[in-house]
Protein backbone atom coordinates (compact mmCIF):
# COMPACT_ATOMS: atom_id res chain seq x y z
CA UNK A 1 0.00 0.00 0.00
CA UNK A 2 1.71 3.19 -1.19
CA UNK A 3 0.85 6.65 0.10
CA UNK A 4 -0.17 8.90 -2.80
CA UNK A 5 -1.33 12.00 -0.90
CA UNK A 6 -1.61 13.28 2.64
CA UNK A 7 -3.48 16.29 4.03
CA UNK A 8 -5.43 17.45 7.06
CA UNK A 9 -9.07 18.32 7.43
CA UNK A 10 -12.37 17.36 8.98
CA UNK A 11 -14.36 14.22 8.27
CA UNK A 12 -17.83 12.89 9.03
CA UNK A 13 -20.07 10.06 7.89
CA UNK A 14 -23.07 11.30 5.93
CA UNK A 15 -23.79 14.63 4.29
CA UNK A 16 -23.57 17.52 6.71
CA UNK A 17 -26.14 20.29 6.84
CA UNK A 18 -24.66 22.35 9.68
CA UNK A 19 -21.06 21.94 10.78
CA UNK A 20 -21.78 22.70 14.43
CA UNK A 21 -24.46 19.99 14.65
CA UNK A 22 -22.45 17.21 13.03
CA UNK A 23 -20.14 14.62 14.56
CA UNK A 24 -16.99 15.85 12.83
CA UNK A 25 -13.51 14.49 13.46
CA UNK A 26 -10.25 16.32 12.83
CA UNK A 27 -8.29 13.85 10.70
CA UNK A 28 -5.21 13.20 8.67
CA UNK A 29 -6.40 12.35 5.15
CA UNK A 30 -4.31 9.63 3.51
CA UNK A 31 -4.98 8.62 -0.08
CA UNK A 32 -3.29 5.32 -0.84
CA UNK A 33 -3.29 2.76 -3.62
CA UNK A 34 -5.93 0.85 -1.59
CA UNK A 35 -8.22 3.84 -1.02
CA UNK A 36 -8.74 6.48 1.67
CA UNK A 37 -7.68 6.39 5.30
CA UNK A 38 -8.90 8.94 7.83
CA UNK A 39 -6.89 8.90 11.05
CA UNK A 40 -8.08 11.09 13.94
CA UNK A 41 -5.67 13.19 15.91
CA UNK A 42 -5.88 14.76 19.34
CA UNK A 43 -6.14 18.34 18.10
CA UNK A 44 -9.38 20.08 19.10
CA UNK A 45 -10.99 22.80 17.00
CA UNK A 46 -13.18 25.07 19.14
CA UNK A 47 -16.85 25.15 18.19
CA UNK A 48 -16.68 22.27 15.75
CA UNK A 49 -14.87 19.32 17.23
CA UNK A 50 -13.95 17.74 20.52
CA UNK A 51 -10.88 15.60 21.01
CA UNK A 52 -11.09 12.81 18.42
CA UNK A 53 -7.96 10.79 19.11
CA UNK A 54 -8.18 7.18 18.05
CA UNK A 55 -10.60 7.79 15.18
CA UNK A 56 -9.95 5.62 12.11
CA UNK A 57 -11.96 4.93 8.94
CA UNK A 58 -10.91 3.29 5.68
CA UNK A 59 -12.75 3.55 2.35
CA UNK A 60 -11.59 1.25 -0.43
CA UNK A 61 -11.48 2.43 -4.06
CA UNK A 62 -13.69 -0.51 -5.01
CA UNK A 63 -16.44 0.70 -2.63
CA UNK A 64 -16.59 4.22 -4.08
CA UNK A 65 -19.38 5.12 -6.50
CA UNK A 66 -18.71 8.84 -6.91
CA UNK A 67 -16.57 11.68 -5.56
CA UNK A 68 -17.64 15.28 -6.05
CA UNK A 69 -17.28 18.78 -4.66
CA UNK A 70 -20.30 20.33 -3.02
CA UNK A 71 -21.24 23.40 -1.00
CA UNK A 72 -22.86 23.15 2.43
CA UNK A 73 -24.02 26.63 3.37
CA UNK A 74 -20.79 28.64 3.05
CA UNK A 75 -18.37 25.72 3.33
CA UNK A 76 -17.08 23.83 0.30
CA UNK A 77 -16.74 20.10 0.91
CA UNK A 78 -15.82 16.91 -0.91
CA UNK A 79 -18.49 14.19 -0.82
CA UNK A 80 -17.55 10.52 -1.21
CA UNK A 81 -20.46 8.30 -2.15
CA UNK A 82 -19.88 4.63 -1.41
CA UNK A 83 -22.07 1.62 -2.10
CA UNK A 84 -24.04 2.18 1.12
CA UNK A 85 -23.45 5.69 2.51
CA UNK A 86 -21.93 9.14 2.04
CA UNK A 87 -18.86 10.70 3.67
CA UNK A 88 -18.04 14.40 3.87
CA UNK A 89 -14.52 15.85 3.91
CA UNK A 90 -13.80 19.48 4.78
CA UNK A 91 -10.19 19.82 3.62
CA UNK A 92 -8.25 22.51 5.45
CA UNK A 93 -5.32 22.92 7.75
CA UNK A 94 -6.45 24.67 10.95
CA UNK A 95 -2.83 25.19 12.03
CA UNK A 96 -2.28 27.77 9.30
CA UNK A 97 -4.09 31.08 9.76
CA UNK A 98 -4.67 31.47 6.01
CA UNK A 99 -6.64 28.19 6.03
CA UNK A 100 -9.13 29.19 8.68
CA UNK A 101 -11.40 31.31 6.49
CA UNK A 102 -14.51 29.78 5.01
CA UNK A 103 -13.53 31.02 1.56
CA UNK A 104 -10.36 28.92 1.73
CA UNK A 105 -12.45 25.72 1.85
CA UNK A 106 -13.26 26.26 -1.85
CA UNK A 107 -9.57 26.31 -2.76
CA UNK A 108 -8.77 23.31 -0.56
CA UNK A 109 -11.76 21.33 -1.89
CA UNK A 110 -10.78 21.98 -5.51
CA UNK A 111 -7.17 20.98 -4.77
CA UNK A 112 -8.27 17.83 -2.95
CA UNK A 113 -10.65 16.83 -5.75
CA UNK A 114 -7.92 17.32 -8.38
CA UNK A 115 -5.54 15.25 -6.25
CA UNK A 116 -8.15 12.50 -5.85
CA UNK A 117 -8.60 12.29 -9.62
CA UNK A 118 -4.81 12.10 -10.11
CA UNK A 119 -4.53 9.40 -7.43
CA UNK A 120 -7.40 7.45 -9.01
CA UNK A 121 -5.62 7.59 -12.39
CA UNK A 122 -2.40 6.37 -10.74
CA UNK A 123 -4.24 3.47 -9.15
CA UNK A 124 -5.75 2.52 -12.53
CA UNK A 125 -2.26 2.57 -14.07
CA UNK A 126 -0.91 0.37 -11.27
CA UNK A 127 -3.80 -2.08 -11.72
CA UNK A 128 -3.31 -2.08 -15.50
CA UNK A 129 0.42 -2.81 -15.14
CA UNK A 130 -0.40 -5.79 -12.91
CA UNK A 131 -2.40 -7.42 -15.71
CA UNK A 132 -0.33 -10.11 -17.34
CA UNK A 133 -0.76 -10.60 -21.03
CA UNK A 134 0.45 -13.70 -22.81
CA UNK A 135 0.40 -13.82 -26.60
CA UNK A 136 0.48 -17.63 -26.60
Amino acid sequence: MSLLYQAAGFFTEGKITMVQNSNIHYVEINITTKGFEFVGSSIAFTGINKDSSGFYTRILWSDIRDIKKSKTRLIHVVIIETLDTFYTIIPMDPLHKSSLGISSTKKHSMELLATIYKAKAQVKQIEKSKDVFCSN
